[in-house]
């Protein structure tokens, strides 16, 4: 159960984002890739819900629907190996994320997506040149074991001792949220 907590509360993320090719059931096809730095990030996991009214209009049920889980943000690089990357290279691809979003009351927070999806776009406004990216969250089948992101992890100068190793995402689980003690 949540409780009040002032440790919890965090103002900035962590501003790091990794991705890497899978197949469409989250079996690993190639290496990690930075996608470079993040103005903001957005997790958004949303189960639609029926309301059940009986003939007398009142309320009575409310049944769960479709999950949507979608991952949005801005990268903050705009050069053209990035921008060719976020339209045409994502387009019919799938990909494992790893987001590193900070530190939360002395713990180290971090997100495994299992299977993802990009919106192929790009969206560039005169004056700071950021690049908008949408990523579906697909529900994955089976259980997703997660291996061999500490190296890639670690070379970029990141602290965590985890990095997800050795966590799996749960099957239908569509992510994990891990938390590791800052040593």
């Amino acid at each position: 159960m949540p409780t009040k907590d002032k440790g919890a509360i965090k103002k900035f993320g962590g501003g790091r984002i990794y991705i890497m090719p899978v197949s469409d059931a989250g079996a690993d096809a190639g290496l990690w890739i930075d996608l470079g730095y993040l103005q903001d990030t957005v997790l958004s996991d949303v189960t639609e819900t029926e309301e059940i009214q009986d003939e007398t209009g009142n309320t009575i049920a409310s049944n769960e629907g479709n999950r949507l889980v979608k991952l949005s943000g801005t990268l903050m690089q705009s050069d053209k190996v990035t921008l060719d990357y976020m339209v045409t290279t994502v387009r019919g691809a799938y990909y494992r994320i790893y987001q590193y979003t900070g530190i939360v009351n002395g713990y180290y927070q971090e997100v495994v997506y299992g299977i993802c999806q990009f919106k192929p776009q790009l969206e560039l406004a005169s004056g700071t040149k950021r690049i908008p990216f949408e990523a579906s969250i697909l529900k994955n089948e089976a259980a997703l074991a997660e291996t061999g992101m500490q190296a890639a992890i670690t070379a970029d100068g990141l602290t965590p001792t985890s990095y997800c190793t050795g966590t799996t995402v749960p099957a239908a689980g569509y992510y994990i949220i891990v938390e590791t003690i800052v040593s």
